[in-house]
């Protein structure tokens, strides 16, 4: 007993703890979370390791490697060629090498040095001195020149070596570059011809360490080279869905790897994944976070309800589930990306059907890896969804919206084909694609919006008008059982629609609303004066129990209508079209019989809520308007106007309206048009006199028959 007593409990309290947890802050936190894992898991599929994980640069591909999409990537072979254009008419950098004199002086000093050396060593004969002198002085010593200079002194050496560095100097003097060496050493020795041996000596050594001043500068050159080659634009190509990227067998190049890489196709490294998931996670947070706070600035309505976000994450993650699906097996103009905001629309409103529109473009962008052509139609197509659903009231209005919208998807696929340079055949196929993603979209919207709408019990327009219809069980119901209480139901419609929109109040759901919110009268019809042919049974039942019977009315209209899954707005207006108000007759006739005991209000006034809405408050108003008015004997437009104001009143002092948002000066209009409308309904008419029509005789053809008098009724009557 106990066991299951602490079970009991324990479910007891976990009923409230849960309401109290969805009903708080942490349950956005909890949805905010799940949605953004969910949307990071469905988007970053793509990194799931694949076959593709073992291709690499100059081994035979494993595999045939198809594009699984119309997708734009990077042309890396035509940008080579493009860059190796660049470099090759990039001119190089020449600089001017001050110390290259310097370094040509210190080895003519050092070739005068050797030469005095070998004249100096007595160990040399002549001929070991020559051959020593021709390996300094090089081919253009000739041996006349190689004796003089074997004659020659030390004073004289150091004279041809002064010759030497002023002929260097001169030929240093201007830019030498490594083509003009050959000219300036044909210069210098040229010069000596027909000159002594010590200037001709001088000339050689000159020549011999002639070098080049004006060098290529390596470094600024490459840097040149870098720039113009990283200076060329991007080149993109399509790939079109099916075409081959890399042939089994062949060898793999590192162009053909990138193009995987950006294609999605091939699995890089483990940091590399971790880097991308985690920047694709900020991303997608960002995304969510900007449309959160749209909601929450200009949506409070919409942000307060835990149901209508909980709605926002179901439509959002199942538009993303399905394109990414799609993507791989469809041409992406097929994505049926408007679906998401055409249902928001519907089910909620076109504010933030705007807002889903931009919201599912850009994270659907991110799931299939496609670029802004795609980003560009599915937002257009998207806002386009929004406008022609905005207004729809009908299920009917869905299917000419559906049309305009394949209108709309096929051109938007013949404007990105275009401008993606495709061929006529294939711009044919893209415009047929796009035509049949509007279709998609359609039925994917009229299947999404019916299933939600009922799945989160959503008041819309399309399911209001179906509720409208006399066809619907529990307004046949009503019309059978309690036909009284139905033509009541129907002018109290009409006469709170007439306000509805005068006040700002949603003129359709009041009057569904008023058809409705006296549903709970058909378990006991004949309590209820309007459904009354004879007999009054309350005539035989005591005050107390006349009243439970009638309070009883709202609340099992409340459970007729949860039983028969209505819109939680008109439960709420049938719960409110009394409010807490007293039913003054019997009350009275309870005080009447009961002089000497003090008779208790609330147990005469009805268990329901007041009105808080300013459809709740019409319903309540013109149900208890068109009743009273009912009474009036003899109608007059005076005593019908004083008569609503009277019941008008009542509300007033009794507090019935204290909790709705209704002004003073929607409520004098909110009588005057009551008043109008009731006083065209029931205002008196002139009684017609009888009169004797004249008697008269037809005749008419009988065929074979021949003629026949028929005499007028009450003729035949009076005979």
């Amino acid at each position: 007993m106990d066991k299951n007593g602490s079970k009991s409990d324990l479910f007891a309290n976990l009923i409230p703890a849960l309401l109290k947890v969805y009903n708080s802050i942490y349950f956005r936190v909890l949805l905010l979370a799940v949605m953004l894992s969910v949307a990071v898991a469905i988007i970053a599929l793509d990194f799931i390791p694949s076959s593709g994980t073992n291709i690499k640069t100059g081994k035979p591909s494993p595999r045939t490697i198809k594009a699984d999409r119309n997708v734009r990537v990077i042309d890396y072979d035509h940008m080579d060629l493009l860059r190796d254009e660049a470099e090759a008419d990039v001119d190089p950098v020449f600089r001017l090498d001050d110390e290259v004199l310097e370094r040509s002086k210190k080895r003519v000093d050092d070739d005068y040095e050797e030469i005095l050396s070998v004249l100096n060593n007595e160990s040399y004969d002549e001929r070991l001195k020559a051959e020593k002198l021709a390996s300094i002085m090089g081919d253009e010593f000739s041996e006349s020149e190689k004796s003089a200079l074997i004659l020659m002194d030390e004073n004289q050496i150091k004279e041809s070596l002064k010759a030497s560095m002023a002929l260097l100097d001169k030929a240093m003097t201007s830019v030498v570059g490594n083509d003009g060496i050959a000219l300036e050493r044909e210069k210098l020795l040229a010069g000596s011809n027909g000159q002594p041996a010590a200037l001709k000596i001088a000339a050689v050594v000159a020549a011999n360490n002639l070098r080049a001043n004006y060098l290529l500068d390596f470094e600024a050159t490459d840097k040149k080279i870098k720039k113009a080659r990283n200076e060329v634009e991007t080149v993109q190509v399509v790939r079109q869905e099916g075409e081959v990227i890399i042939n089994e067998g062949k060898i793999v190049s590192s162009n053909q790897l990138k193009s995987l890489q950006d294609m999605g196709l091939l699995k890089t490294s483990l940091i590399s994944d971790l880097g991308t998931l985690l920047g694709l996670t900020l991303s997608v947070l960002a995304i969510i976070l900007v449309s959160v706070v749209y909601l929450r600035e200009f949506q409070k309505k919409i942000y307060k309800s835990n149901l209508r976000l909980f709605l926002i994450s179901i439509i959002l993650l199942t538009i993303l589930a399905v394109s990414k699906g799609l993507a791989p097996v469809s041409p992406t103009f097929m994505i049926p990306v408007a679906a998401a905001a055409m249902v928001t629309t519907i089910l909620l409103n076109y504010e933030v059907g705007i807002m889903m529109a931009i919201l599912s473009s850009l994270l659907i962008s991110l799931a299939i890896g496609s670029d802004g052509q795609f980003i560009f139609m599915a937002t257009i197509s998207s806002l386009a969804g929004v406008y022609l659903t905005a207004h729809t009231s009908y299920r009917s209005d869905l299917t000419k919206a559906g049309f305009w919208l394949m209108l709309v998807m096929g051109v938007l696929s013949l404007v990105v084909s275009l401008s993606g340079g495709v061929t006529s055949i294939q711009l044919a196929f893209n415009v047929g694609w796009g035509v049949v993603g509007g279709f998609f979209a359609t039925m994917l919207t009229i299947a999404g919006t019916q299933f939600l709408e009922y799945a989160f019990n959503l008041t819309t327009d399309m399911r209001l008008l179906e509720l409208a219809s006399p066809s619907q069980p529990l307004l046949r119901e009503l019309m059978t059982n309690a036909p009284g209480t139905y033509n009541h139901s129907i002018i109290s419609g009409n006469l709170a629609e007439s306000a509805a929109e005068k006040v700002g109040a949603n003129p359709l759901l009041t009057r569904v609303g008023a058809y409705y919110h006296d549903i709970g009268k058909i378990r006991r019809p004949y309590f209820f004066v309007e459904n009354q042919y004879g007999d009054n049974p309350h005539d035989k039942t005591k005050p107390n129990l006349s009243s439970l019977i009638i309070t009883a009315h709202v609340k099992e209209g409340v459970e007729l209508a949860i039983k028969n899954r209505l819109p939680k707005e008109i439960v709420k207006i049938i719960n409110q079209h009394h409010g807490t108000g007293l039913v003054s007759y019997f009350y009275n006739q309870a005080k009447t019989n009961n002089d000497k005991e003090e008779v208790s209000e609330v147990d005469f006034r009805y268990p329901g809520e007041k009105p808080v809405s300013r459809e709740a408050a019409l319903v309540m108003l013109a149900d208890s308007s068109e009743a009273a008015v009912r009474t009036i004997s003899k109608p007059s437009p005076k005593k019908i106007e004083q008569m609503v104001k009277n019941v008008i009143q009542a509300k007033l002092d009794d507090h019935q309206l204290d909790q709705c948002d209704l002004t003073l000066g929607d409520i004098e209009i909110i009588g005057q048009i009551y008043t109008h409308t009731l006083t065209t309904m029931y205002h008196s008419r002139i009684e017609y006199p009888t009169c004797e029509l004249p008697r008269q005789k037809r005749v008419i053809s009988t065929g074979s028959l021949g003629e026949q008098s028929i005499r007028h009724p009450n003729r035949a009557a009076s005979t």
